[in-house]
């Protein structure tokens, strides 16, 4: 299974801080032409993203692909766009209003993989596995590495349901945050695309934002995902744990 979670909304600040032509002037590219070609892209992105986020439904792949090449050629130009005496961001956000950070690899990168989930999600989705699928077990394995005994959770409560439908959404109903399809945040928290390879199921969160890969039983039937996670387990100890849910199809 893999999880990836990646919050890109604070990179836009970068477009519009610090920004002046000596700042963002390389031998190897016109930084100008490239800051406004990224920052058009920029805008285009983050309307995408936040109506992606708002409703549950991925992107628009190609608004995301077009952003992430826009990033990547405004890196590789040499660009810069703080001003030389820009201070740095510090972590605690306390110079939020003054501060400048330059954008680096590791920012395209997030970008990148994110772009990432969404074609993962742009894929076909199988028929032979539409309809609901109902968790019926959780908990954890023996071993943080995945091995060892299974150890079941007795604190299951309602069972989740999810509903793989054969549009390619996908929503949950549980007795939590997901109980009432007609609340506030339903939508983002609750509903998203799925996508079907082989014997894996891909399913987003957040627009896209998170997605989690579920592998199938030879007769796909249960789809199974593992996720490695740090838990607290008293104020002031935490253990590693490699955690497990199995849904199995109801209809």
């Amino acid at each position: 299974m893999k999880i990836k979670y990646y919050i890109l909304t604070t990179l836009c600040i970068f477009f519009f801080t610090g920004c002046d032509d000596s700042s963002s002037i390389s031998p190897t590219a016109n930084c100008t032409d490239l800051l406004t070609d990224f920052s058009i892209k920029s805008e285009a992105y983050m309307t995408a993203f936040t109506a992606s986020f708002e409703s549950g439904e991925t992107m628009d792949e190609t608004v995301c692909t077009s952003y992430s090449i826009s990033a990547q050629a405004f890196l590789d130009g040499g660009c810069t766009v703080c001003e030389p005496d820009s201070e740095a961001c510090l972590e605690d956000e306390s110079n939020a209003d003054t501060c400048c950070d330059e954008i680096d690899q590791s920012d395209v990168t997030l970008i990148t993989t994110y772009c990432d989930n969404l074609a993962s999600l742009s894929g076909s989705c199988n028929e032979a596995y539409v309809g609901n699928w109902v968790l019926t077990e959780s908990g954890k394995y023996e071993n943080a590495d995945c091995t060892g005994t299974k150890i079941p959770s007795t604190q299951m409560g309602t069972m989740p349901v999810m509903t793989l439908a054969s549009d390619c959404t996908q929503s949950v109903v549980d007795s939590f945050f997901c109980s009432d399809s007609s609340s506030e945040g339903y939508s983002t928290m609750c509903t998203s695309n799925w996508s079907s390879s082989g014997s894996t199921i891909s399913i987003g969160a957040f627009g896209g934002l998170m997605v989690v890969d579920y592998l199938l039983n030879e007769s796909g039937t249960e789809m199974t995902n593992t996720i490695l996670a740090t838990v607290g387990i008293s104020a002031t100890e935490t253990e590693e744990q490699c955690q497990y849910s199995i849904y199995t199809k109801s209809n």
